[in-house]
């Protein structure tokens, strides 16, 4: 049995928030369901990065790209995590409302190819 989720906007994550559900993509969708770490679970934000401020957002592919720093703060989040594709780093970033009310965020996300019941930094 599942314990209940929160469902919450990607752009609320913060570090250590874990992920209940797997939806096959690179790209966290605009809402997901926050669960607890120690509850069934498939992703865990290890970063949330700040986009240089400009006047007009950068483009999905622009922003896209900007992630690829998300690869680089896994290691240090979760060191003793084994190596190998165990995992896939999935993010989240501002679409063009949220960029126009001043939403900055980039959500870096482990997620596992299957379920977890702890932290990656466990």
């Amino acid at each position: 049995m599942r314990r209940a989720a929160t469902v919450v906007q990607t752009q609320q994550l913060k570090v250590g928030d874990c992920i209940q559900e797997w939806w096959g993509e690179t790209v966290l969708p605009p809402i997901v369901k926050r669960a607890r770490c120690d509850a069934p679970h498939f992703g865990e934000v290890f970063a949330v990065l700040t986009v240089p401020d400009t006047q007009d957002i950068p483009g999905e592919e622009a922003l896209q790209r900007y992630t690829g720093n998300c690869s680089h703060q896994f290691f240090g989040y979760a060191p003793n995590i084994p190596d190998g594709p165990v995992f896939v780093i999935a993010v989240g970033y501002p679409k063009a409302d949220a960029w126009a009310n001043g939403q900055r965020s980039v959500v870096c996300a482990a997620i596992s190819k299957g379920e977890r019941w702890s932290s990656i930094r466990d």
